[in-house]
């Protein structure tokens, strides 16, 4: 579904497959996923916050964070 594929998967340039899961409450969004590429590269994220003042705060944070990780 679309409105889930924020954050780690927002961030990927198009060569990987992604698998993940992310979960938030108050104050905290979470993101983990498993990396794919064609060539047989993988690799695991996680992308843990804390203090976020909206989830949208959050989502973005690790978008953020990913998207210069996976550079």
């Amino acid at each position: 579904m679309p409105q889930q594929r924020w954050g780690i998967p927002d961030a990927l340039p198009t060569d990987w497959r992604v698998y993940f899961k992310g979960g938030w409450r108050e104050g905290l969004v979470h993101q983990v996923a498993r990396l794919e590429r064609a060539d047989g590269t993988a690799i695991a994220l996680a992308i843990l916050t804390d203090h976020d003042p909206s989830e949208r705060y959050g989502q973005a944070t690790v978008r953020g964070i990913a998207r210069r990780l996976l550079r």
